[in-house]
Formats: structure tokens, C-alpha cells, sequence
């Protein structure tokens, strides 16, 4: 991940993220590599390397940009206005990488739920909208310990029930001029989520469709 970050004179303050994205090549040889080389011996992460097994393949990249206003927090220092906007535009970035990239989609576990809203941490810094569209993850895990996932129901997020959890969201609670509704998306703990009905306690979610 590489961040560029340039900062306007006046009143605002442009950064620019740009994430680059890798996979880790892996097979039945690094496997055995690994084993023989590294664990076998009782190495270290510097063996790892030395052993060639830490591949990476170049999959693509990403870069998103974020705008504050000196006005909007004028008691805050230029560091913490640039460190803010930085947060935001990185998150953005893997936000549109994850995206691109369905492999890399992050499988979180569902909270709760009570039969007809369910419950999931993820909000606003995942870049999640009422329109997107999430499947319902069961787990199962083979003989070897090697986990898949069942798709069994989608759900979306419920509009006014959205976590924001942005980087330095709670800042924000400081402005007079904030909202009820805002407040409460800021001081929400997660999401809720609506769609097919059921207990799905120990399931995950995962992005479907994105909108």
C-alpha cells in the first residue's frame, strides 16, 4: 500500500490514496517448502524469504482522494486534518479494490439478530449504502481444516440504521450543527440488515452486488 498525500494552501486539504494489491502465490511446493525449509528448522521470517517462498503476484490497484475543510474542524492542527483525510482515502481505495476484486471481499461474522433484522460491524468505512446487496455466508470446514462457504440468502443494509465509523467520525459529535440522525449513525456499535428471515447466529457476510 502506497500513500500520496498533498495538502492545498486555503482552506482544504486534498489527499490522495493509492492501494496496490498482491496475492501471495501459493501451492503444494510452497507448501513443502515451507515445511522442509522453515518449520522443520525451526526458522524464522527472514528463512521465509531467503526459502523463496514469498511470492507476490500483482493484481491491480486502486486510488481515491479526500477533501476536508480547515473550516469544518478549524480547533484541530493541519497534522490532524491531513492524518484524517489520509485514513478516509486509504479506506476508500480498498473499499474500490475489494470491489474490483471479489476474492479479496472482506467475510465478516453476523452479530445477531432477532428473526427479522440481523446485526454486522461494518458501516460507512466499508462503504456501505442501503442499495448494496449481501449474501448470507453458512461456513464449513473439510477434514484438512480448509473453509468454504455456502451462500444461503441475501440481505441490505437498513437506510438510517448504517454505522458510520469512519475514521474520526466521533470528531464530528463536537459540531453544533450535527444532526440527530447523524449522531446516531456515529454512535452505533453496527449495521442492521434486512432480507431473507431466520436465525443466522455463527453465519458471515459478504459483499454480492454493489451498487
Amino acid at each position: 500500500l502506497s500513500t500520496i498525500a498533498s495538502a492545498a494552501a486555503g482552506d482544504g486539504y486534498t489527499v490522495q490514496a493509492i492501494s496496490n494489491l498482491y496475492r501471495l502465490k501459493w501451492s503444494n511446493d510452497h507448501e513443502m517448502k515451507l515445511a522442509e525449509e522453515v518449520i522443520n528448522k525451526g526458522g524464522s521470517i527472514e528463512d521465509l524469504v531467503k526459502a523463496g517462498i514469498c511470492e507476490l503476484e500483482y493484481v491491480g490497484r486502486e486510488k481515491s482522494s479526500a477533501n476536508i475543510r480547515q473550516s469544518m474542524l478549524s480547533d484541530k492542527p493541519i497534522s490532524s486534518l491531513v492524518k484524517r483525510a489520509t485514513a478516509r482515502a486509504i479506506d476508500e481505495a480498498i473499499i474500490k479494490l475489494q470491489n474490483s476484486h471479489e476474492e479479496f471481499r472482506t467475510v465478516l461474522p453476523i452479530l445477531g439478530g432477532d428473526g427479522e433484522f440481523i446485526y454486522a460491524a461494518i458501516g460507512t468505512k466499508e462503504g456501505l449504502n442501503e442499495k448494496d446487496e449481501y449474501e448470507i455466508l453458512e461456513a464449513n470446514e473439510d477434514e484438512n481444516g480448509h473453509r468454504t462457504y455456502k451462500s444461503v440468502g441475501t440481505v441490505k443494509a437498513v437506510k438510517g440504521k448504517i454505522m458510520n465509523n469512519a475514521y474520526g467520525a466521533e470528531e464530528d459529535l463536537a459540531d453544533p450543527k450535527i444532526s440527530d440522525e447523524d449522531k446516531e449513525a456515529i454512535n452505533r456499535t453496527y449495521s442492521e440488515f434486512k432480507g431473507k428471515k431466520g436465525d443466522y447466529s455463527g453465519y458471515y457476510l459478504r459483499l454480492k452486488k454493489k451498487k
